[in-house]
């Protein structure tokens, strides 16, 4: 296989936190069964762990660890930083205080389990914010997975990204040095559902994209044990048929999460990549400086997520108003293609548009927008930066 040939990067999670403690039969045998498969299919798992069950399952992790390559990673119960009021000064001191002591003292508790664990990254189901990221990392972690780029943490990228000091869903400068890291739902359940090949598909799509944007393209998986205890017959064949197709090396790279994790940080050691998925007739993008949403019915952006300059009291930097596109100009002689965008803008704003269609054979010549990209055979996807007022750009393309 050529060193240039894309990869979809991909891990398996699995919490043992505090809701699989109160069914420890049913996570037992989840865990074994899960195992089991995935071994089986020379799958490892990264294993997110709350120090106080790590005795618990020393024995199994430690086997799984030494056999299979699995890792360790601390879990970290973060529900009662829904209580916080970010808005307060002295909650925000006394949480942040609270959490350099309780991440300390758990990551020792956990090193001493496992004294051959390399535990820099971390793991939350609960609720993540700006003061959990700086706590992560002024205790020398590296990533922090959980989170949910459509839910809980709207306005996030949806691939791994290097957090805000100030917002910990927003990727722009000055960021903090911890991977923030989107996870997928149970993958027992998309099994169950019958939506996980169909997902993965997509993701495998978007590799033709890998030259052009998506240098470290990933696809973490969580799964529930204690869900997975329940299945039976078909079920556990349904999901071993899935995990049998991730173990193609060829096309997809699944390693401890760790692992992917270091090689993140090696790549893009100092910004956040800019990065698309193309999902059918919809675009997703996102840079240091914002997200953006594009449908092939138009131009210019159906959502802009807005990391530089939110709208005032937006918790996730969604702006309500699209500048819109005044005019479009198009011209095309035997060998060239002009065109000019004009965008009136009522702020200083990142921006972007899509100009559908098949542009393949054509090489961009001159512009005055901070980049051109060709998506495959289905757009080009221009970033520029509005100024308030009226803005034009060029586009000089030629065979």
């Amino acid at each position: 296989m050529s060193e240039t040939t894309p990869r979809l990067n991909c891990a398996l999670i699995v919490h043992l936190n505090q809701e699989t403690a109160n069914d420890k039969k049913s996570a037992r045998e989840g865990i074994h069964l899960l195992a089991s498969i995935a071994h089986q299919c020379e799958l490892p798992i990264s294993w997110a762990l709350l120090p106080t069950l790590a005795n618990s399952y020393k024995k199994e992790l430690t086997n799984y660890r030494t056999e299979f390559n699995d890792d360790i990673v601390l879990a970290i119960d973060t529900n009662h930083l829904d209580k916080v009021d970010l808005n307060r000064a002295d909650q925000i001191v006394t949480s942040r205080n609270k959490l350099l002591t309780h991440i300390s003292k758990e990551k020792d508790r956990l090193q001493k389990v496992f004294p051959d664990g390399n535990l820099h990254t971390a793991s939350t189901t609960g609720t993540i914010n700006h003061i959990l990221v700086e706590a992560l990392e002024s205790t020398g972690f590296y990533a922090l997975a959980g989170y949910h780029a459509g839910g809980k943490d709207m306005g996030c990228p949806f691939d791994f990204f290097y957090p805000s000091e100030e917002r910990h869903n927003f990727a722009n400068q000055p960021h903090r040095s911890v991977v923030g890291i989107p996870t997928t739902d149970c993958l027992v359940e998309m099994v169950l559902e019958g939506r996980c090949h169909e997902y993965l598909d997509r993701h495998l799509y978007n590799l033709n994209f890998h030259h052009q944007l998506n240098t470290n393209p990933s696809l973490i998986f969580t799964a529930d044990v204690t869900r997975l205890a329940n299945c039976v017959g078909t079920q556990l064949d349904l999901l071993t048929e899935f995990l049998a197709r991730l173990s193609q090396k060829e096309i997809i790279n699944i390693q401890p999460l760790g692992y992917l994790v270091d090689d993140f940080r090696t790549t893009n050691p100092t910004v956040t990549p800019p990065t698309c998925f193309l999902d059918q007739s919809r675009l997703f993008y996102y840079d240091d400086n914002c997200q953006l949403v594009f449908d092939s019915s138009q131009t210019e952006p159906v959502e802009i997520y807005n990391y530089i300059s939110p709208p005032i009291g937006s918790l996730d930097g969604k702006e309500s108003e699209i500048p819109p596109i005044i005019d479009f100009k198009s011209s095309r002689s035997r060998l060239e293609l002009r065109m000019s965008i004009e965008i009136e803008s009522a702020k200083n704003m990142p921006f972007g548009f899509a100009i559908w269609g098949d542009h393949i054979g054509l090489r961009l010549m001159e512009t005055d927008a901070l980049s051109v990209t060709w998506i495959d055979r289905q757009l080009l996807l221009v970033r520029v930066d509005l100024c308030y007022g009226q803005n034009k750009f060029y586009i000089r393309l030629t065979i």
